[in-house]
């Protein structure tokens, strides 16, 4: 899946009871970072992130996947204003075959 409000994963291995996973390298500070050291966002930006989470989130379900922890520690703000929701692990497939990832 190739989307720009989602982290681009290219690879991911298991060895074991081991995950490895090659995603793209972000340049940016996530939402939680960036609340910390600037406060709360205004109506206006929030709004645009949310709709930058929620058009990731529809791609995800598009996908037949589950994020499974959506929160400010998992969605970057990238240089260059990008929002990218990001941090799989809790995620799982969707569906009658239902596995997690």
């Amino acid at each position: 899946m190739t989307h720009p409000n989602v982290v681009r994963i290219y690879r991911a291995e298991r060895r074991g009871d081991d995950v490895g996973v090659a995603m793209e390298l972000l340049h940016g500070r996530t939402l939680d970072d960036l609340v910390f050291l600037h406060g709360p966002f205004g109506a206006r930006e929030a709004m645009l992130i949310g709709i930058d989470i929620c058009c990731g989130l529809a791609a995800v379900h598009g996908a037949r996947l589950v994020h499974g922890d959506v929160k400010a520690q998992n969605v970057m703000r990238v240089s260059g204003g990008r929002t990218v929701l990001m941090d799989f692990g809790a995620g799982f497939t969707s569906g009658e075959d239902s596995a997690r990832l």
